[in-house]
Order: C-alpha cells, then structure tokens, then sequence
C-alpha cells in the first residue's frame, strides 16, 4: 500500500527548502502538492489496475502528468541498458514487454528535497530526492527488479500568490547526476606537477660465452610539470616536460687467456687474439629533458576516488651520458704468425689498468620513449588532484650505444650491440590542478 499522502505532514516538518524564494506557509504548500503528484505518478506508474491486464485509462493518463511530454525525460529502469527516454517511449515499453503491468513503489522515508528554483517569469521548479523501486513479469515470465536513486524535477506555476499546474520534468538517475557532475569537474585544463622515484637500468644484446653481467637497479628519478585537457572525467591528454636523470649500474667479469674467441687486427694489420682478464663495475648517468605525450582513462570508484590508466609516448633530448668506472683490467694479444705474447705495450693497448674515472658515452641525441601507467586519484579540495600509481617506460627506438666509451667497456669486448634500451620501472607521485573550463 502507498502512503505519499499520509506522510506529508511528517516530510513538511521535516525538510526545508533551501532556496529562501518562499516562505514557510508557501513552501509548505509546494510540498503537498509535490506529495500529490508523486503519489499519482507511483499509482499510474503501474499501468494496471488489478495487476492482471494493462489499463488504458492508466496509460491515457499517464503522459498528462508530465511537461510536454516531447521535452520530459525519464530514466528508463525497465531495460538493462538504462538510457533516457520520453513518457511516450516508457510507455511503449512497459506496454510491449510487461503485459501484466508493474509494480511502482517511491520510498516515502527516503524523499529529501533540494531546493525551489525560479525558471522564468511566472514559472519555476524544485527538485526531491526518492528511492524508486520498479518490479514487473515480463513477456518472458522472467521478473524484473530495479532500484534506483531518483532525482524528481518538478515544474509548477505561481501566479496571484496561487500555485498550480504541477509536472514532471524529469526523472533522474542520480549515477548519472553524479557522472554528469563529474564530467564538469573534470573537464577543462589542469596545469600538474610530478614526481617520479624509480629504478632503472641499462639493456644490452646478448653476451659473448663466458662475459659475466650482473646489472644492478639503482635509484633514478624524474620530475616536472605538465598541462592536461579532460574532455569529460573519462577522458584526457597530457603534454609536459621533465628533466630526468636515468642510473644504471652494471657490474663485468671476463677472462679468456685460455680461449681463442676474440680475433682482432692491430693498427698495422697484424692479426692477434685478444686476450681479457677484466673485473669492472660500471655506474652510467644519463641525464634526459622529457617531453610526454600521454593519453590518460579514469574510471570513477567508490567516495570520489578514481582509477587511472595512462599510456604514453615521449621525446627526449639527451643532455648528458657518461660511465663512472672502477676496477681493473688487463689486456694482452697473441700473435700465431709470430708465437709472440704482448703484454705491455701502450701503443696498442695492451697491458693492466685501474679504473677509477668518468667517461663520456656516445648515444643518439634524440630519443623516443614508451610509457605506461596506472593508478588512483584522490580529490583535494575543489579543483585538486592527488594521484598515486605506478609506471614503466622504455625506448621504442635504439638508445644508440655504439661507440666503446673505454678500453675495456661492453663494445670492445662483446662488439657493437644489437640493440640497446633504457628501462625505467617508477612510483608516479603527482598533483593537478583545474585552472580553465572552456564554455558550452
């Protein structure tokens, strides 16, 4: 049984409208009349009268208790697609697929209003807040349940301090107010700052047989400031600029007196062997201005916050690249047409060395980098954005290592690589802000 009516006294004492464009005596009277209208619409929103049969006389009233029924709207909880619709279409429907009718109930206790609005002249509107249940049979004996948050806009007239004609407007899904809410929240230009702590390393081709690697990760870091665009609180693109500083760390053992597998010809066309007895430990620093194009998806979850996942493309152009070295190395050569073993000779590279210097590696000057990245968004205050997440980039273009930075490096002793890549594994620590929104 419905009880709108006989709890209208209990919701006018209650609740007050927040908009002071009426007085008490007058806000008092709009909500009985609310009450009245809610109550038809829950009573011919069933569309039958004995449960059994559909009602015309339900149906021929039904579209008269909404604005033109051209321009109402209403959500349609009666197909899983949840779209909007117009009296007339909700009508077709409820009529096609639930020929025994429905059941309508608006929760009384849950009805909150918001506030009374002045639309133009003598015209105007207020909005309540209901749960809304619908349940019905439909043509497939399959039952069907829907439960919704309804947001009620209602049109009345106020004229010679006498209230009248009172419609709905529209019926609202309030998932849909929220994303709407959201979406304007969210759409405009952001201006952010980041941070981005991480590891990173150095990746090379394989190694010759019996070159011992083991690469280390030690800590990088990348921070800077971009500009974002959100088209809706789904969708944004982001461009900005970071100055990144990349280490990487790789530690060598190689030895290969008893092996001859490194072939090489002097400066006066003498062929030897090499031979490489090495233990180096090598930090590189390569120092990048970044230039991320990024294409972010957020997805709404519970109390505001959002996943976010983002997929971006970056310009780097290389400031500076170097190797620190430590350890020590020798290097002799084997001459077979001769049966002669050099071990000190500067001329050509043979002999011992302690590394403990920095050198400078040759790389491409421009670099093109991939990045991914996923996370969560907090909201801080009106306009403001906490995001926290993680992130994988690397090159998608050769870093370009192809020169031997020392005597005793990856090149001179495995030769040029085939490929070779920074990768760079981070927390992404970041804060936007909404500072323009383009008018609709």
């Amino acid at each position: 049984m419905k009880h709108l009516i006989s709890i209208s006294l209990f919701l006018i004492l209650s609740f007050q409208l927040n908009a002071q464009i009426f007085d008490t005596y007058d806000e008092n009277i709009i909500k009985s009349q609310v009450l009245q209208l809610l109550d038809k619409y829950e009573h011919l929103a069933d569309f039958t009268e004995d449960g059994i049969n559909i009602s015309e006389d339900y149906i021929n009233s039904f579209e008269g208790i909404f604005v033109d029924h051209t321009n109402a709207t209403i959500y349609n909880d009666l197909q899983s697609k949840g779209n909007y619709i117009s009296p007339m279409e909700y009508l077709q429907i409820a009529e096609e697929y639930f020929p025994h009718g429905l059941e309508t109930d608006i929760d009384s206790l849950t009805i909150r209003f918001l506030q009374a609005k002045l639309i133009e002249d003598d015209d105007y509107s207020i909005e309540l807040i209901a749960h809304k249940y619908v349940v019905g049979i439909t043509n497939e004996n399959k039952i069907h349940r829907k439960k919704i948050v309804a947001y009620f806009n209602i049109h009345f007239k106020y004229s010679d301090e006498e209230f009248d004609n009172f419609l709905i407007a529209s019926i609202t899904n309030e998932e849909t107010l929220l994303k709407r809410k959201s979406d304007k929240q969210m759409r405009g230009f952001h201006v952010g700052v980041n941070l981005m702590p991480g590891i990173s390393r150095l990746s090379l081709s394989e190694d010759i047989e019996g070159y011992k690697k083991n690469t280390d990760f030690p800590l990088s870091s990348s921070a800077g400031l971009s500009i974002h665009y959100f088209l809706n609180c789904n969708l944004g693109v982001s461009v900005g600029a970071n100055y990144s500083v990349y280490n990487t760390q790789n530690n060598s053992e190689y030895n290969n007196e008893q092996n001859d597998n490194l072939e090489r010809t002097d400066r006066d066309g003498d062929n030897y062997y090499l031979y490489v007895d090495s233990k180096i430990n090598e930090q590189g620093e390569f120092i990048f201005l970044d230039i991320p194009l990024n294409f972010t998806y957020r997805h709404s979850l519970a109390d505001k916050t959002s996943f976010y996942a983002s997929l971006g493309f970056i310009t780097s152009l290389v400031q500076s690249a170097e190797f620190t070295v430590t350890g020590d190395a020798s290097q002799s050569g084997y001459y077979p047409e001769y049966q002669l073993l050099i071990d000190d000779a500067d001329l050509y590279q043979f002999g011992s060395v302690q590394y403990d210097d920095t050198y400078p590696v040759s790389i491409n000057d421009l670099q093109f980098m991939a990045s991914v990245s996923a996370g969560v968004s907090f909201p801080v205050r009106t306009a403001g954005y906490f995001n926290l997440g993680i992130g994988y980039q690397q090159n998608i273009t050769d870093l370009g290592y192809n020169t031997a930075a020392y005597r005793d490096d990856y090149i001179s002793i495995n030769g040029m690589p085939e490929n070779s890549w920074l990768q760079f594994l981070y927390l992404s620590i970041s804060y936007t802000h909404k500072i323009f929104e383009f008018p609709k």
